[in-house]
C-alpha cells in the first residue's frame, strides 16, 4: 500500500504538541491519508548486487534465479567493470574484505553510492535509525505519534532530584507503581531496554546512565497497558506484512530474541498507514516499524533499518522476492 500524505494538519500536531499517549498525528488526521496500489515492472537487465552472508544471501540468490534477474555476490575477488544499471541489497556484520579492499557496511554503502548503485538504504536514513533519540525526534516533528520521552540534555545532570522532577512530570510518573524506561540510543534485539520500577531504582539507574557519558540513552514513559507490540515491514513506501509479539509470561520485555511469541497478524489500516508515513520520514526504503496501541491509539516505538527476517516465516511472506523485485526496478 503506497500513500499519499496529507499535508493539512492542525496547528497543535503541526507544532508537535504532546498528548496522554506521546506525541503526533491523531486518528482522524491519518485517516486523511489517501492509498493506492503499487505497480510493479522487473527489469530484467539489471544486475543485483548481493552484499550478505548467512541465509539472507541463500534466499535472494534463490529469488533472483527464480525470478530471472542477473546477481553477483560480493566478495573479495569480485571485480565489477560497469556499475550502471545495478541495485545492491548490503547486510554486513564488522569489517570484511570485499571488492579487493577491506570495508564496513556502511563504507561499503557509500562506494556503491558514489558509483549511483541503487540501494534501499542509504546511508544517512540508516544513521537515523542507529540512534532512537534521532529517530523520534525526527518522527515527532513530522506529526507522528510516539511515546513520550526524555533525553539527557532536557536533564540537570548535576541535580539528581531536580533531574527526577523533571522526568515524574514529563512522563507522568504517578506514586501509585512508577515505571519507566531506559534506552540505549543504539541497540537492538532488546538489549539495552530496561524497564525499571521503583523511585529509588529509577534514581539509581538514572545515576549509573549519567556515569555512562560515552552511552547516549532516552527515558520513555511506560505503557502497562501495551500488553503487545506489532512490527510492519515497509517496502519502498509499501507495507508489506505485520506481527504482532508478546512477551513471555513473567517478563515485561517483547522482542523476538528475548523470547517474545510471534503471531500473524495484520495491523489495522491507520497503522499500516503510520508505518509507511515513519519509513517515508527517515528516508528508508526498507524497514521494519515498530509500533504498540495504547487506549485505541497508535504509536510507533522505533524504526528498524534492517530487520530480522524470521517475520518472513510468521507471516508466510516471500520477503527476498518483495525486496528483489523493489531492487529491480528500472
Amino acid at each position: 500500500m503506497k500513500v499519499s500524505l496529507n499535508k493539512n494538519l492542525p496547528p497543535s500536531i503541526a507544532n508537535g504538541q504532546s498528548t496522554a499517549f506521546g506525541s503526533g498525528v491523531s486518528k482522524s488526521h491519518l485517516s486523511g491519508i489517501v492509498t493506492r496500489s503499487k505497480s510493479h515492472s522487473i527489469n530484467p537487465t539489471k544486475t543485483i548486487l548481493i552484499g550478505c552472508f548467512d541465509f539472507r544471501k541463500r534466499r535472494l540468490i534463490n529469488a533472483c534465479k527464480k525470478m530471472g534477474i542477473n546477481y553477483k555476490v560480493l566478495k573479495k575477488s569480485t571485480h565489477i567493470k560497469e556499475y550502471s544499471n545495478t541495485s545492491a541489497f548490503i547486510h554486513y556484520i564488522g569489517h570484511r574484505k570485499l571488492l579487493g579492499k577491506k570495508y564496513s557496511a556502511l563504507n561499503l554503502i557509500s562506494y556503491l553510492m558514489g558509483k549511483n548503485v541503487k540501494l534501499l538504504n542509504e546511508k544517512k536514513p540508516i544513521l537515523i535509525c542507529r540512534n532512537q533519540q534521532h529517530t523520534l525526534d525526527i518522527l515527532k516533528t513530522n506529526r507522528i505519534r510516539v511515546p513520550t520521552y526524555v533525553s539527557p540534555n532536557q536533564l540537570d545532570e548535576k541535580n539528581i532530584k531536580h533531574s527526577m522532577e523533571i522526568i515524574k512530570n514529563k512522563l507522568s510518573i504517578g506514586h501509585e507503581l512508577p515505571t519507566c524506561v531506559f534506552k540505549d540510543c543504539v541497540s537492538s534485539l532488546g538489549y539495552g531496554i530496561k524497564i525499571v520500577t521503583g523511585i529509588e531504582n529509577i534514581e539509581e539507574h538514572l545515576k549509573a546512565k549519567i556515569k555512562e557519558k560515552d552511552i547516549p540513552f532516552i527515558i520513555q514513559k511506560y505503557y502497562p497497558d501495551a500488553d503487545k507490540t506489532y512490527r510492519a515491514i515497509v517496502i519502498e513506501g509499501e507495507f508489506i506484512t505485520s506481527m504482532s509479539l508478546t512477551a513471555p509470561r513473567g517478563k515485561r520485555l517483547s522482542n523476538l530474541h528475548q523470547g517474545g511469541k510471534p503471531e500473524n497478524i495484520r495491523i489495522e489500516k491507520e497503522a499500516q498507514e503510520m508505518a509507511v508515513k515513519a519509513a517515508e520520514v527517515i528516508g528508508i526504503k526498507f524497514c521494519g516499524v515498530d509500533l504498540i496501541k495504547v487506549d485505541h491509539q497508535w504509536m510507533v516505538l522505533e524504526v528498524n533499518y534492517y530487520p530480522g527476517w524470521g517475520i518472513a516465516k510468521v507471516t508466510n511472506t516471500d520477503l527476498p522476492g518483495k525486496l528483489i523485485e523493489a531492487l529491480s526496478q528500472p
